[in-house]
């Protein structure tokens, strides 16, 4: 504690000490007189006696404007004292029993009026104490009292009950196992407390779908039940009429009316009220449910909307603002429209709809295996007791998965949504059908089959690529090639299929004519042939980049002559590009080599024995009042009086200032002078300049409260 009354008593800041142990408060004063450059009436004492009557305003009032700059305090100073101003550092020599006297503790400092950017706060621990159990403990507590205030939970558990729980561990005949047992219960009281929040979730949300299906009819249901209390006005009128002109008939006839009569006349005039008065006030009556349902609504949506805030929503929070896209289900499983369904036999169903009220959803098969509806049937299916895993799957997958459940034709695989490299990497599982034929590679040669054809051991089945120019010329040529052995009267469907109408005047008009691939081939294996006479990037760079006749430039050409080409002048313009595109990879070969060994080198440097390196916080704190910190990498030398000193690697660190003259480290020299040995070297052979230099076993921090204070 000392150490650090020191650190801050040297940077000028004001400090409160706190411990409960009254008698020892004249004591701990007269032990920081001793160690720090501090008199007596600099420090001030606040407890029942030392503060008694105005002694605590004045010890507030001097503290504040400086005239004191340690206060030693006890629980009287947690409250009713202002002690903020210019306070830097607050010590807990001794701990409270509750979380709310850390705080007011710590409030003496942190809080309006005090200037300071931070105030750092210290825990003392004894040896051989429950200091940090007690601690660990005040800050659970904490914890579960902010929990209880603003947590969103439904039960807590005892706040003590895992501090007890802690100090059963220590005690027991074997702690480490009754800690591995602990935790296993533990994480599974989390489990189920998850479980439990997951489900609660589910119930808002469903709650969220029931409130806005209800206040979606909520209009229609008025008018409904308006229409129909019109009807039953209408209705009871009739009965009383009637009951009213027996009345005067009885009158007339007996010169009395019978009590049934009288009774019905009251009732239905009784019901006539009820009706009228339902009538009357059904607007209103429609307008609390619609209040008291959005009110429901917002309840449920704040509830979710948290959740989502903090991670915790276990699922899209889209549904929040549209619950109609989903159910749940009633054991707790959430569909929503959109959602990717599998059942176990891999039949894989897309949800279009939903029907809240029956919790059914309506589906569409994407893939389907095993007897049944096909590929884009709708089936509705009830969730009660659906046994699926949701998946998420890409295009390629799904149409990867249908053909694996139905096979496909070879001229349909474009149109199938399965992607060449997926083709490629289940050729052998995939089943190709040939109702129109197929191309592949058979014995090395590039051949068309035609309608029907089996496959044969050793066959490469190729991916169609019709608007690739290379299989486009080898479908081509392998046609005019069967054609001239009257092989090809079964391909015309297959040929059609992959190149559309046309196709037979283009093979038949065939020629001797590189296609883009074959150029680019050409360009390659130039720029490789010229590349192996090269020593280095940089020469080959220079080569092929001359303005003067390219060394590449006259290998393509000739290459493309001797494939006998015609097409020269598309191979000299694809051949600018080609040139440039090589030049960029180049220069970025070249960089990235140049990165390399830059990075070697800084990692030559981490492994030497003394590596140090300023950290980041450290030196951008330096930075904001203007100046670099370093630290030498490289060996250097200095004067030192009269004596030439030699400087190892990560021995020294060195200051600049921009400023100069007029700068922190020029009205700080005398002092960094005094207590670091602080030297001055004009030019520095590393980062170049004047700077000052230190030893680096210095604390930097210590450094920059320093050069701050003259900030």
């Amino acid at each position: 504690m000392i150490e650090n009354l020191k650190k801050h008593f040297e940077a000028n800041g004001k400090q409160i000490v706190f411990t409960e142990e009254k008698t020892q408060h004249r004591k701990l004063r007269r032990i920081i007189v001793h160690h720090l450059p501090v008199t007596e009436d600099q420090i001030g004492i606040i407890n029942a006696e030392e503060a008694a009557g105005n002694k605590l305003d004045k010890i507030s009032k001097s503290y504040n404007s400086g005239a004191i700059k340690i206060v030693i305090a006890n629980k009287k100073a947690e409250v009713g004292v202002n002690l903020q101003k210019g306070t830097t550092a607050i010590h807990h020599l001794t701990l409270p029993w509750t979380p709310a006297s850390i705080n007011q503790r710590n409030g003496r400092g942190v809080r309006q009026g005090n200037k300071v950017d931070t105030v750092a706060v210290y825990y003392y621990y004894g040896k051989g104490t429950f200091d940090s159990y007690r601690k660990q403990t005040l800050q659970a507590k904490a914890n579960w009292i902010n929990n209880i205030l603003h947590g969103t939970e439904t039960s807590m558990e005892n706040g003590d009950h895992s501090s007890m729980d802690e100090i059963a561990i220590m005690f027991a005949d074997n702690p480490e196992e009754a800690k591995r047992l602990r935790a296993e219960m533990l994480a599974a009281e989390e489990k189920k407390r998850e479980d439990s929040r997951r489900l609660a979730y589910m119930n808002s949300l469903q709650r969220l779908v029931s409130i806005n299906a209800n206040l979606s009819t909520l209009d229609e249901r008025k008018e409904t039940e308006r229409a129909d209390l019109e009807a039953k006005i209408a209705e009871t009128e009739r009965k009383l009429t009637n009951a009213e002109t027996r009345a005067d008939r009885e009158k007339a006839d007996l010169g009395m009316v019978q009590d049934s009569t009288k009774r019905a006349i009251e009732n239905h005039k009784r019901s006539l009220s009820n009706q009228k008065a339902r009538l009357n006030g059904l607007d209103a009556a429609f307008e609390k449910v619609r209040t008291n349902l959005t009110s429901q609504k917002n309840m449920a949506t704040g509830i979710l909307r948290a959740a989502e805030k903090d991670g915790k929503l276990p699922f899209n929070g889209t549904l929040i603002d549209h619950p109609e896209n989903c159910v749940v289900s009633v054991s707790g499983a959430l569909y929503a429209v959109g959602d990717v369904l599998e059942f176990e036999n891999g039949t894989i169903v897309e949800i279009t709809g939903v029907d809240p009220a029956s919790r059914d959803i309506t589906v569409k098969t994407i893939v389907k295996f095993g007897y049944g509806h096909g590929h884009g049937w709708n089936d509705t299916i009830p969730t009660a007791k659906l046994n699926v895993k949701k998946v998420s799957y890409s295009k390629d997958e799904l149409a990867l998965k249908q053909i694996m459940a139905d096979g496909v034709d070879y001229t349909e695989i474009l149109t199938s949504g399965i992607s060449k490299q997926a083709f490629l990497d289940n050729i052998t599982t995939i089943k190709v059908k040939t109702y129109h034929g197929a191309v592949i590679r058979r014995n090395g040669e590039f051949t068309l089959i035609p309608r029907w054809s089996s496959f044969y051991d050793g066959d490469e089945i190729l991916y169609p690529e019709p608007n690739d120019p290379t299989f486009r010329k080898n479908c081509m040529i392998a046609w005019v090639e069967a054609q001239k052995k009257s092989h090809a009267y079964s391909m015309g469907d297959l040929m059609e299929s992959l190149f559309g109408e046309g196709w037979e005047e283009e093979a038949m008009s065939y020629g001797k004519k590189a296609t883009s691939e074959e150029i680019a081939e050409i360009l390659n294996a130039a720029y490789k042939s010229v590349e192996i006479t090269y020593a280095d990037k940089n020469t080959l760079l220079r080569a092929i980049s001359s303005s003067w006749e390219s060394p590449l430039k006259t290998k393509a050409a000739e290459l493309f002559a001797s494939e006998g080409f015609l097409n020269s002048e598309e191979m000299s313009d694809r051949l600018i590009d080609f040139t440039v595109g090589k030049i960029e990879e180049l220069r970025k070969a070249i960089a990235d080599e140049k990165a390399e060994a830059e990075r070697l080198k800084q990692e030559a440097l981490k492994a030497h024995p003394d590596y140090k390196e300023i950290p980041s916080e450290i030196a951008e704190k330096f930075e904001k009042i203007g100046i670099t910190v370093k630290v030498n990498t490289k060996e250097f030398g200095s004067k030192d009086g009269r004596r030439y000193v030699e400087h190892a690697p990560f021995s020294r660190y060195l200051f600049h200032d921009a400023n100069g003259i007029g700068g922190i480290l020029y009205r700080t020299k005398e002092i960094i002078k005094a207590r670091y040995s602080a030297k001055f070297i004009k030019e520095w052979n590393e980062f170049g300049g004047a700077w000052w230099h230190m030893s680096s076993t210095y604390d930097l921090e210590d450094i920059y409260s320093i050069m701050a204070y003259q900030a």
